[in-house]
């Protein structure tokens, strides 16, 4: 009957029991007397001997996961934070610079004396996510939203006016064009019947603005605008988040709409607003 070894597998070795280990095999032990004596495997006493023929005595201590770091020359450490301090090179360049001067050093060990010495540069790092101020006006009429979209069924030009307070739709219309005539025409319906904004805020669109150049409402729009003092506000380019509150509007009619039973935008009013 062959005696089975006794393995505890929870067992971990201390740097004296790995010294002691050493000390029976240069004893002349054999590996699995060793093994049984310490209640360890076979494999654990190879690696130990492994680990002692290649590193000497310091491959049995204790230390961090992965190879052992091996020392630098100190002439290299002294060239290396020279290099850093007189050129503000960073670690591969070096590592570049000495593989032409016909030495080899890794840009992981260049990397190390960098931080050693704290040469390293100061960066700001990841930048978070940046918060938004949710923004809202105090009273309904005191500022109003305008932009246009694509209606998905009819596929014409879709004009939405919102109120930023209370997010009602004062207008919604289908035209075939997105002009400054048609803009006029939505808000000087929406003015008629819930009376004039404050402010009406809008993109830099050539349906609302004079050029690219000049922050000035078109002729048409700046004509209702001057009639009952609004105050018109571009926001600024490539940020739609500046007209949120239409743009979200326009999201719940392009996924809700096409859903229901009403054959207008108008019918469709009744159902958000109401």
């Amino acid at each position: 009957m062959i005696e089975r070894m006794y393995i505890n597998k929870n067992n971990k070795l201390t740097k004296s029991e790995r010294i002691l280990i050493l000390q029976r095999w240069n004893n002349g032990w054999k590996k699995i007397r060793i093994a049984k004596r310490f209640g360890v495997s076979r494999q654990t006493i190879y690696k130990i001997i492994s680990k002692y023929e290649t590193s000497g005595i310091d491959g049995v201590y204790d230390h961090k996961p992965g190879p052992l770091k091996v020392p630098i020359n100190p002439n290299f450490y002294a060239n290396i934070v020279d290099i850093r301090k007189k050129f503000d090179w960073g670690a591969c360049r070096i590592e570049k610079y000495f593989n032409i001067k016909g030495y080899s050093v890794s840009h992981n060990k260049i990397n190390q004396v960098i931080q050693y010495e704290k040469l390293t540069r100061k960066k700001l790092g990841k930048q978070g996510k940046p918060s938004y101020v949710s923004y809202e006006a105090d009273n309904c009429n005191d500022q109003w939203h305008i932009d246009w979209s694509i209606d998905p069924l009819t596929k014409k030009k879709l004009l939405a006016i919102i109120d930023d307070k209370s997010r009602f739709i004062v207008f919604a219309g289908l035209f075939d064009q997105a002009t400054g005539e048609n803009s006029a025409i939505g808000l000087q319906k929406a003015i008629e019947l819930y009376g004039a904004p404050k402010e009406l805020v809008s993109d830099n669109g050539l349906h609302f603005k004079k050029s690219h150049r000049e922050k000035i409402a078109c002729k048409p729009v700046k004509e209702v605008e001057e009639k009952y003092a609004i105050k018109h506000i571009f926001i600024r380019a490539y940020y739609p988040q500046s007209n949120g509150k239409i743009e979200r509007w326009f999201g719940s009619y392009k996924g809700e709409f096409p859903r229901m039973n009403y054959e207008k935008v108008h019918d469709c009013l009744s159902y958000v607003n109401y």
